[in-house]
This record gives C-alpha cells, sequence and structure tokens, in this order.
C-alpha cells in the first residue's frame, strides 16, 4: 500500500511541476544528485541516516554542479517517514541561505560560506529525484555492490551547450548512429520511475540507466538479447547465495551478477521494460494487488529514434528475420 502510496506522490509532484516525472534504473534519478552515496540506502544498515542525503529533492544547477537553489526531503531511519525538508538558495557570491521546516516551524535563514561560484554560460539543469526511502524511511540496496536504490523516480529538463557542440560535430561527420541517439541539440528532457521490477522511461537523448561491472559490453534497456537474469528472488535485501545462487553458479552472490553485466542504455523515444540492476526485485502485480508472481523478465516495449521493440520473457515471437535471440521483435534504425 506504501509503495503504491509512493509512485502516486513522485507522479503527482512531478506532474503538477513540469507535466511529466518518473526511476532508479531509468536513466535520470542519481543518488549524487539528490546529495546521497550509493551506500545510504543499503539494507544492512535500516537504521542509517546521512544528514546530507534527500529522499526526494528539486535542484537548479550549471554544467560545474553549482546549485543555484534546491528543496529536499531528509533521509530518515526505516520505520520513520520523512519529517524535516531543507531549503536552499547559493547565487554563487559568498554566501549561501539555507532554512528548514520540521514540526516546530521554519527554522532560519542560515547564512553558510557559498558552495563556489557559478557559471550558468555551462548550462541549466532542473532536477527532480524521489526514492523510496520515502516509504517509511525504507532501505532496500545491497552493502555488495552499493547501487544506491532500487525504486524511485526522476526527471530532468536541461539547456546544455556541450551537447550543441557535439551535435554539430556529428552532423559535420554524417555519424548517423550519434544524431538518432542524441536528436536534440542544446536542449534535453526525460523522465522514468521503477518500482518492483518494472520500469518505463521517457527520454530525448541516450542515457545510462545502469551501469554494471563489465565495461566491454552494452545494450539498450528493452532489448534482452544475450542477458541472464539474476534469480528472481535476488535483490537489494537478499544478496547472498541463498536467493542469487542457481544450478550453473551454485556460488554466486548479488555481487556476481553485478560483475557480469555491462552498460545499459535507455534511449530517445518510451520504453517499458524489466529492471536491468540484480537489486530490481520483481513484485510490480503485487504491488498492484495481485497475489502471484511477475512474469520475468516483464516483456519490453520501446519506441523511439532508434526503432522498435516489442516482446520477451513470456511474449516471445517465431524465429525470424527481425527477432531476436530473446524472442522479441526488433526493428532497428541504426543507433549502436
Amino acid at each position: 500500500m506504501m509503495k503504491r502510496a509512493l509512485i502516486g506522490m513522485v507522479c503527482l509532484v512531478t506532474f503538477a511541476g513540469f507535466g511529466n516525472s518518473f526511476a532508479v534504473s531509468d536513466g535520470h534519478y542519481r543518488p549524487d544528485r539528490n546529495h546521497c552515496t550509493n551506500a545510504d540506502d543499503n539494507s544492512d544498515t535500516p537504521k542509517y541516516v546521512n544528514p546530507d542525503c534527500k529522499s526526494l529533492i528539486y535542484t537548479l544547477s550549471d554544467g560545474t554542479g553549482h546549485e543555484y537553489f534546491g528543496a529536499g526531503a531528509r533521509q530518515t531511519p526505516d520505520g520513520t517517514y520523512a519529517n524535516t525538508i531543507d531549503f536552499w538558495f547559493d547565487p554563487g557570491q559568498g554566501q549561501m541561505a539555507t532554512w528548514y521546516v520540521d514540526s516546530a516551524g521554519l527554522h532560519g535563514p542560515k547564512m553558510v560560506p557559498s558552495a563556489g561560484p557559478g557559471d550558468p554560460s555551462t548550462g541549466l539543469f532542473i532536477y527532480f529525484g524521489a526514492d523510496d526511502n520515502l516509504d517509511g524511511g525504507e532501505h532496500d540496496s545491497s552493502n555488495l555492490i552499493n547501487n544506491g536504490p532500487s525504486d524511485g523516480g526522476g526527471m530532468e529538463y536541461n539547456i546544455d551547450p556541450a551537447t550543441a557542440a557535439a551535435w554539430v560535430a556529428a552532423l559535420q561527420a554524417q555519424d548517423t548512429a550519434t544524431l538518432l541517439e542524441n536528436p536534440t541539440p542544446l536542449l534535453n528532457a526525460g523522465f522514468g520511475a521503477c518500482a518492483d521490477g518494472l520500469c518505463i522511461s521517457w527520454d530525448t537523448t541516450r542515457r545510462v540507466a545502469y551501469q554494471g561491472l563489465d565495461t566491454t559490453k552494452h545494450r539498450d534497456v528493452a532489448n534482452y538479447a544475450g542477458v541472464a537474469w539474476d534469480p528472481y528472488n535476488c535483490a537489494g535485501p537478499s544478496d547472498t547465495v541463498k536467493d542469487c545462487s542457481t544450478p550453473e553458479h551454485p556460488d554466486w552472490t548479488i555481487e556476481n551478477w553485478e560483475a557480469q553485466n555491462g552498460t545499459t542504455y535507455i534511449e530517445p523515444g518510451f520504453q517499458l521494460y524489466e529492471d536491468p540492476d540484480p537489486q530490481g526485485s520483481p513484485g510490480v502485480l503485487g504491488l498492484v494487488g495481485i497475489p502471484q508472481n511477475d512474469p520475468y523478465p516483464l516483456p519490453a516495449l520501446y519506441i523511439g529514434s532508434c526503432g522498435a521493440i516489442l516482446g520477451g520473457g513470456p511474449m516471445q515471437f517465431p524465429a525470424g528475420p527481425n527477432v531476436n535471440s530473446a524472442g522479441q521483435l526488433v526493428i532497428s534504425t541504426g543507433c549502436d
């Protein structure tokens, strides 16, 4: 029930603010942009709290990372709901003003040294991120791989001069693959979310959704060809041999699944897919009140500038010229 409320709140906040949102292998949510480390939500330390970490955050920053404005709910220990909200304003001129609100009311402003000079010429970046620590202080990631929370949501709206220069260079070089993967110069935006194994994402450009340890291989999130999925019950809180081993790999933990995974991208357009992070815990049917295991992996859907993908898991297409080894119908336009 609480996870349904969490996802609903993420949707409400995002749609109310900009018209769209949703993420954690979504290509948008990032622990560091929520002022967190990747270990702050590990399930083996459920009462740990990083005082700087925000379970929900809005920020306006530039290309140097300087934040001009921000607001966010502080991380809480397991069993405790968000109860303190911080606000900060830093024009980059030596002083930053901070406030916070808790059950006793508004506190501040407090003036502290600025985080550094800003440089708007490097771009402007609006970011929203929320994770399932909002769900009563949940800590659900694994200390064996430290990937941050498994469920959450994010969105971003960016003016990025660096992408304009790269787009012009690709156009001059007639680099079709790069142009298809990054079709919008200067402006880019997107939103996404993951909850209990189900991820969705919409974007104007290619972004990394999930980074495994094998840097020699990559795939799109919706393309399951060649994927060896971790066992159904392997997840952040259940990361040992008991839940993560298979007959082929009797000694594997979640760490081994992380090691054999490569880079996974979202592409321009819309995609729905199984969470590629082994911390993702299937259970979206239970989330909506259906008492049975999910299909695993969930059938994927992608449509965008890189083509289209449909199927996978229980949805198998017969062998054919446009069907991959995972039984998915794949139509490619030439992205790498």
